[in-house]
């Protein structure tokens, strides 16, 4: 039932996006991309786990066999690039949606506001062919920060950064990826979680990223309900982060009370915004 509504949504915001004219490219007339390929088949699936050396999650293999082996979603609101007085390049949008989907930039402090979207676009770029590379990047990743702690074990005596870089590694070894989100950030399965929900792996190495309350259905239905504003958008004007730990953050929480700490996002696709933001694009 849940493939059947996303795929009625997926149609819906299809024509959505032509009616808001939404387009593949700024500054040119380019279709958007919303493609969702059919599901794999079993043998498709299994050369992938002999390829990594493992089963992939439950869940994900359920959403590659079942309902698609391959998702490319790609959409800008309307626009072209312009460039302030003082040569700073911006978007100038051809059309914006309402006051509570805005928000203002200021190139400079003492720049006039300029009006935005607060959605600029939509991005979500995931396979069960890209499985192997995704893998084999948050591996490398992990190796990463574990050649961090070694460093510093070797030249600081004070042991924050070692165990800052053994938590990270430790994050990054727990999920299993989908995708990054556009911003270098890794969307993964939980594998410590036996609901199999999402994961937000940060690239930066600063933060560790957060605990997504979804699992991948779940996720994609309220994603296509939204149309599709992607993994980047982990908190939208319309849909934001739960205030309330969850259960996988509580945990965490007791595990390690001194370490920097991943927060539980819930999206919320109920919210007035959300039903502004559909009347808007004509999805309701």
């Amino acid at each position: 039932m849940l493939a059947a509504e996303i795929r009625r949504n997926i149609e819906v915001f299809r024509f959505a996006a032509r009616k808001r004219r939404l387009t593949g490219k700024w500054g040119a007339t380019e279709s958007i991309r919303l493609n969702i390929s059919p599901p794999a088949s079993e043998a498709q699936i299994r050369a992938v786990e002999e390829s990594i050396g493992e089963t992939l999650p439950p869940t994900l293999r359920r959403f590659y066999g079942t309902f698609s082996a391959a998702i490319d979603i790609f959409w800008l609101m309307p626009g072209r690039e312009t460039y302030t007085p003082e040569g700073v390049t911006i978007i100038e949008f051809d059309t914006l949606p309402p006051p509570l989907l805005q928000h203002e930039l200021r190139v400079f402090d003492w720049s006039p506001p300029i009006p935005q979207p607060a959605v600029i676009g939509g991005q979500m770029r995931f396979s069960l062919h890209d499985t192997v590379s995704e893998l084999a990047n948050t591996r490398a990743r992990s190796e990463s920060f574990r050649d961090c702690v070694t460093y510093y074990r070797d030249i600081c005596p004070d042991d924050y950064l070692q165990q800052h870089y053994l938590l990270l590694a430790q994050w990054w070894e727990r999920g299993f990826p989908l995708g990054q989100d556009g911003g270098g950030n890794v969307f993964a399965i939980d594998s410590e979680d036996e609901k199999g929900r999402l994961l937000w792996l940060q690239h930066d190495g600063v933060d560790l990223g957060g605990f997504i309350e979804h699992e991948l259905m779940d996720f994609m239905l309220i994603q296509s309900r939204l149309g599709f504003p992607g993994f980047n958008e982990i908190e939208p004007v319309f849909a934001g982060s739960t205030k309330e730990p969850g259960d996988r953050e509580q945990r965490y929480l007791l595990e390690h009370p001194d370490a920097a700490q991943p927060f539980s996002h819930r999206l919320d696709d109920s919210c007035e915004a959300v039903r502004v933001w559909r009347d808007w694009l004509g999805m309701s």
